[in-house]
């Protein structure tokens, strides 16, 4: 084969995987360094957005949740997939839309999607509670909601809300339990769920935090969370803090001004892929958009003496 032949072979087939992968984040142009709207009038309409996407790890189904006013007061969580080679439609999930729920995350397998939902956490009780539910998927699509077993907090005050999952299938979420309000940490063992830990005062302050909204890393080796501190420009910012060699988390440090502009910023959440941030944030006229942004963000704040460590 000659030299050239060899080229129109190489050209050909890297002209192809661009083309295979342009059906991904529903053939919208990727972002660069500024963030930009995500997937409009798609997933970001002009209904309030209570939520960022969370992408399946094979990147053909997207789920997300809003407050569609014109169909339910409640938050009700979508989605679109990619199937026969073409996006669906949003359409509410199997799941979703009798009760308020929000906030769906995908386990990194893909077979399991968190939320949360405001519905009595058993068949014979009428009290709504605030809390983690899931589904496994199936033959037949997703199972019924399952709730994961914080019941005997029911007694207390409690508001969990915005679960974000690890590979390892730890659970951190925001919440107000038994007066203590702030982000927690729940372990999976044995396929059920440790009571829920307290993390770090790095992370858990005395400043505004209500609407603490985390994501974890897929290893566990950074925290992305909304908060409002001395260095806030709005009611809340994006922070990042990093796992530090002796498993302490680092001290947060605000994400900057390509993010956080003034305006009310929540939900942070990075593609399966590991190149794109998503996040919302307030429009001025009550109701939030869903942005991207290129991921390179997160290793240029990253501190210098942590670039080269890997948590395990």
């Amino acid at each position: 084969m000659t030299q050239n032949l060899k080229l129109f072979f190489i050209i050909v087939i890297l002209q192809s995987c661009v083309q295979n992968d342009s059906w991904k984040y529903l053939e919208q142009n990727p972002p660069d360094n500024d963030p930009v709207i995500f997937a409009k009038n798609i997933i970001t309409t002009n209904q309030h957005e209570h939520s960022a996407p969370s992408i399946s790890p094979d990147e053909r189904e997207i789920y997300w949740s809003v407050f569609n006013k014109s169909i339910s007061p409640n938050q009700t969580i979508y989605y679109v997939e990619f199937k026969n080679d073409k996006w669906s439609e949003p359409q509410i999930a199997s799941f979703s839309g009798h009760y308020s729920d929000g906030g769906p995350c995908f386990s990194s397998y893909g077979d399991r999607i968190y939320f949360y939902s405001l519905r009595p956490v058993s068949m014979d009780s009428t009290k709504l509670i605030n809390d983690i539910w899931y589904v496994d998927k199936n033959e037949s699509g997703w199972t019924s909601p399952i709730n994961i077993g914080l019941n005997y907090l029911a007694s207390y005050d409690k508001w969990v809300f915005s679960p974000s999952v690890s590979d390892k299938g730890n659970i951190y979420f925001a919440g107000l339990i038994n007066d203590i309000h702030g982000l927690y940490k729940v372990q999976i063992n044995n396929d059920s769920f440790d009571n829920p830990i307290l993390l770090s005062e790095k992370i858990n302050s005395n400043y505004d935090d209500f609407n603490w909204t985390p994501f974890i890393a897929p290893d566990e080796s950074y925290i992305i969370f909304s908060s409002k501190r001395k260095d806030s420009k709005s009611f809340n910012d994006l922070y990042i803090s990093f796992r530090q060699d002796k498993g302490d988390w680092s001290s947060p440090i605000n994400m900057g001004s390509k993010i956080n502009n003034g305006s009310h910023v929540r939900f942070p959440y990075v593609s399966p892929d590991g190149k794109y941030l998503f996040f919302t944030r307030d429009n001025g006229i009550a109701r939030d958009d869903i942005f991207w942004v290129s991921s390179k963000i997160i290793e240029d704040i990253k501190p210098e003496n942590l670039k080269h460590n890997n948590v395990k």
